[in-house]
């Protein structure tokens, strides 16, 4: 089932190109992508959306895919644009971990929709099915508070919350105060994801960011989708379109997930 997906104004106005910025599982869109919004907002009119659930994300208790979040977050999207009088237009993409994954499969389904993207710290599968599952059992029963001490770990380098406490401070109640049949319905959703067969055709110019650290998403080989003359995925990292932004900063820090 297709979930409805909230957007949020983040930065810019609407006479600048619309950026969509997508976030990671167990955070909102403000408290993960606000400070680099603010760094981008005299270039673009940037546009968060929210997980089910997470931030302003109404609760869902209806299953749903990849596929199907990525067609609420385009449902999404076109309302903006429709608000902008740019009903179906075009926009540029950012998104980290399941936000990256969206953004792949955005550039899949609808290839002519996204100008320019940057996925970080994500992949065409993540993870193995049996570690998503077992962690929405566990938010099940337990509620997302659960995940506080791993995913403190994972998301922040040793000394940043005492460095930067203010977004450690946004970071993990936006994680304790998610819906937690949400939270566990997107694990369950990752946990069936693998579009690694749908690559080697992909007509979309795409770059992928990985860092040293991170330990929620599996380490990849090279990156390989590029466009080449003849519009198919090849070998390297540099886009053909522009890139849009980096990571939101973090010291350095893993992806949520």
């Amino acid at each position: 089932m297709t979930p409805r997906i909230t957007p949020v104004e983040l930065a810019g106005d609407p006479s600048k190109p619309v950026l969509v910025v997508g976030p990671s599982l167990g955070t909102s869109v403000t408290a993960l992508w606000s400070a680099t919004a603010e760094l981008l907002a005299d270039r673009f009119h940037v546009i968060g959306w929210e997980l089910p659930g997470h931030g302003h994300g109404a609760p869902t208790t209806d299953a749903f895919s990849m596929a199907d979040l990525a067609a609420g977050v385009l449902a999404c999207v076109d309302r903006v644009l429709t608000d902008r009088g740019e009903r179906h237009g075009t926009f540029a993409y950012a998104g980290d971990s399941v936000g990256g994954a969206v953004g792949l499969q955005l550039l899949l389904d609808a290839p002519a929709r996204v100008s320019a993207a940057v996925l970080t710290n994500t992949g065409a599968k993540i993870g193995e099915p049996d570690g998503w599952n077992d962690r929405a059992t566990t938010v099940r029963s337990a509620g997302t508070a659960s995940q506080i001490a791993g995913s403190t770990q994972r998301w922040f380098s040793p000394g940043f919350l005492e460095r930067e406490p203010a977004r450690g401070g946004a970071l993990l109640p936006s994680l304790r105060d998610a819906d937690a049949e949400s939270y566990a319905l997107v694990c369950v959703a990752l946990a069936a994801y693998d579009v690694r067969g749908r690559l080697a055709g992909s007509p979309r110019s795409l770059r992928r960011s990985w860092r040293s650290r991170v330990s929620t998403t599996p380490r990849p080989r090279p990156p390989r989708w590029r466009r080449s003359p003849s519009g198919c995925a090849t070998g390297g990292s540099s886009p053909s379109t522009p890139s849009v932004t980096s990571p939101p900063p973090r010291h350095r820090t893993p992806s949520p997930a």
